[in-house]
């Protein structure tokens, strides 16, 4: 799985760009400002049809353009295909192999991206909502059809908080019933794709976490839930659930919100025995996230025998000059095509890299 080619115009301060990636390796490399992160931004936009920086299409148009767009040739098991998207203001248009396009899950399914951002680090000291995301991100990624899921799951939680906020309290209790029936089988399901994908990421990211810090960091990862009791059987949750919403109910009707169910849920997170929220360094919540987004690509690889395409914007920032070393080797070793930006080249740039040195949006490559 690879992106061949990718046309870019007028997207942030890319007025003009065609890119041809190496099938490796691409260091895309320059000063702040001149646009690295815009380009791998593009190409992930490719995958999930959305940014990872606003949920405002305007902002992804040049300040003199009315619309955006973007052309990008991918290659995969599934063959030869083309994602064209035009972005402006309040629209978005898609099409695959001059198709529309429906669902995110079909782009998802051509093109998969693994993606890093220079914010991610700070999930891991931020509130739950964050981490919620890096996990139901992976979820989808694993399995598209879970898109519809989660957006299911968070509509029905809207719902239920608007009946508990009817004037004086007097709603349907037949209309409360059944959204938190409906409620409660969407949870449970978001609760176990969230356990799945954890599983499968813990049986590689110790690993891979060790493989690039250069040291036994002994992370540890659990789901964090105040409302499912130890021991509760996977299959026991939506009934649980369910069960709560109703004891929750005049609580929840005085605060007017939902305060049980998979969107109060957290991960907890732990480097050498202590909490990574308040106790890790910079570098070590750096690495960390770099292992989590390179045990995802395992993930695939062993289940289902794809390499997505892995996107690292800003890495090597933060990091001693050892585990950049470490990060760089692991992707020069990486099988499928990686996208990695910053300042500069780093010492000992891997044979048949390509780099892309870039300046006001401008992009010249070389090998």
């Amino acid at each position: 799985m690879r992106i061949t080619r990718l046309q870019v115009t007028d997207f942030r301060n890319i007025g003009q760009a065609d890119v041809s990636p190496g099938p490796g390796m691409n260091l895309v490399v320059g000063a702040n400002g001149q646009g690295k992160t815009n380009l791998v931004e593009a190409i992930t936009f490719l995958s999930w049809l959305r940014s990872f920086r606003t949920s405002r299409t305007t902002d992804l148009v040049s300040h003199d353009s009315e619309s955006a767009h973007l052309l990008g040739s991918v290659s995969g098991d599934r063959g030869e295909h083309t994602i064209e998207i035009g972005v402006g203001r309040g629209f978005r248009r898609v099409t695959l192999d001059d198709h529309p396009v429906r669902s995110s899950r079909e782009c998802l399914s051509r093109v998969t991206v693994a993606f890093l951002s220079p914010d991610d680090p700070a999930i891991l000291e931020g509130g739950p909502d964050g981490r919620r995301t890096l996990v139901d991100r992976f979820a989808v990624l694993l399995d598209p059809s879970r898109t519809a899921l989660i957006g299911r799951y968070s509509k029905l939680v809207r719902e239920r908080n608007e009946i508990l906020k009817s004037p004086g309290g007097s709603f349907d209790v037949g209309v409360l019933d059944a959204c938190e029936e409906a409620m409660a089988e969407a949870g449970g399901q978001v609760v176990l794709a969230r356990k799945e994908a954890l599983d499968s990421l813990l049986e590689h990211l110790p690993g891979t976490l060790d493989d690039m810090a250069g040291e036994d960091l002994s992370v540890a990862v659990s789901y964090a839930s105040r409302w499912i009791p130890e021991g509760t059987g996977r299959g026991d949750i939506g009934a649980l659930l369910r069960r709560r919403l109703h004891e929750r109910r005049s609580t929840d009707t005085t605060l007017g919100r939902t305060t049980v169910g998979p969107h109060t849920d957290d991960l907890r997170v732990d480097l050498l025995g202590h909490r990574a929220r308040g106790h890790a360094s910079r570098g070590q919540r750096k690495v960390l996230m770099l292992a989590w987004k390179a045990a995802e690509t395992r993930v695939f690889r062993v289940n289902l025998q794809v390499d997505p395409v892995l996107v690292l914007d800003d890495a090597l920032a933060d990091l001693d000059a050892t585990r950049q070393d470490r990060v760089v080797e692991y992707l020069a070793a990486y099988p499928g095509q990686s996208f990695l930006t910053g300042t500069s080249v780093p010492g000992g740039q891997p044979t048949g890299c390509r780099v892309f040195h870039t300046e006001a949006g401008r992009f010249t490559s070389r090998d």
